[in-house]
């Protein structure tokens, strides 16, 4: 969606038996997930409605939910699924999600 990105990182070159397929560098687009919620909503929605949401983040799960709230407060999804570990930000995304009706 336009104005969905509200920055730009630039990412290095991968290496191993692919390096010669990657570019040297290239910009990817960063945004937090209400902001990137708004992009694809429909009929004019605040927000999209979703049956399941998966958030694979590698620990900053309690990051990105933190943005969303306002999301989960209006259009939760039925489903939320997370991958957690023995760490505050998995238990703090836990309590956020529990603190929205989840269980």
């Amino acid at each position: 969606a336009q104005g969905m990105f509200n920055d730009a990182k630039v990412v290095g070159k991968r290496g191993g038996k692919y390096a010669d397929l990657c570019p040297p560098q290239a910009l990817a687009g960063v945004t937090t997930l209400d902001n990137a919620l708004r992009g694809v909503a429909c009929d004019g929605a605040a927000w999209p409605s979703l049956l399941v949401a998966k958030f694979d983040i590698e620990g900053a799960e309690l990051l990105a939910l933190t943005t969303a709230v306002p999301w989960l407060a209006s259009q939760p999804p039925c489903y939320v699924v997370i991958e957690t570990r023995a760490e505050p930000n998995s238990m703090g995304a836990l309590v956020l999600l529990w603190s929205q009706g989840y269980d």
